[in-house]
């Protein structure tokens, strides 16, 4: 049962600890939180693609770019974005000889998730998740009633997507260029030479 503690008199001393105790215990928080509300936002998740194919005369082609961008709902959180560009060239040389070049090229940023999941599974409803201090920068523990020490998840999930940061940057270049020369229905030869090269380079600061 909820009772209404005793109004201290004017002019008293502070409340003890006792009393403070009693006070935190029967009253409710002068404002609450929902969790997910203060850790969700509305990001970008778009695609976009462009693409032009055709032939003049004896020579087709194909061309194509990609936009991807999922920045996922999570405050602070980066998500993962990534560019592509496709071309592709055909040439017929007379009626016995052509030659197709392929080109791909794809680079990608991912960003790390630093959300802490777990903590946001243990605030309270007045821990301002959002809530900032004099220099700006987020509470790594904005819930007063946690226990420092053993307690230690009871932490801002926001402030690790928040002070911490990293990427991880990826490129791949994939090309090839392929003949044919028929010299007779029955008698053809190839060539094809072709080249595949990756590179990643990943930065991470906490």
């Amino acid at each position: 049962k909820r009772t209404t503690p005793a109004r201290m008199p004017i002019g008293s001393v502070n409340p003890t600890k006792t009393e403070l105790k009693g006070l935190f215990e029967v009253s409710q928080w002068a404002k609450m939180y929902n969790p997910i509300d203060r850790i969700k936002t509305n990001q970008p998740h778009v695609s976009s693609t462009a693409n032009l194919t055709g032939r003049t005369g004896a020579t087709g082609y194909y061309m194509s770019f990609n936009n991807f961008i999922q920045n996922g709902p999570v405050r602070y959180e980066h998500g993962y974005n990534r560019q592509s560009a496709r071309a592709n060239i055909d040439q017929t040389i007379g009626a016995k000889f052509n030659s197709s070049l392929q080109m791909g090229y794809t680079r990608s940023q991912q960003f790390p998730d630093n959300f802490g999941w777990f903590g946001l599974t243990r605030e309270h409803a007045a821990a301002d998740l959002l809530a900032t201090d004099t220099q700006g920068r987020i509470f790594y523990r904005p819930d007063i009633t946690s226990v420092t020490g053993t307690q230690t998840t009871n932490n801002n999930p926001l402030y690790f997507a928040n002070a911490t940061s990293g990427r991880t940057d990826a490129s791949r270049f994939l090309g090839s260029f392929n003949t044919r020369y028929t010299t007779t229905d029955w008698l053809s030869f190839e060539s094809q030479v072709a080249i595949d090269e990756r590179r990643r380079n990943t930065v991470s600061l906490r």
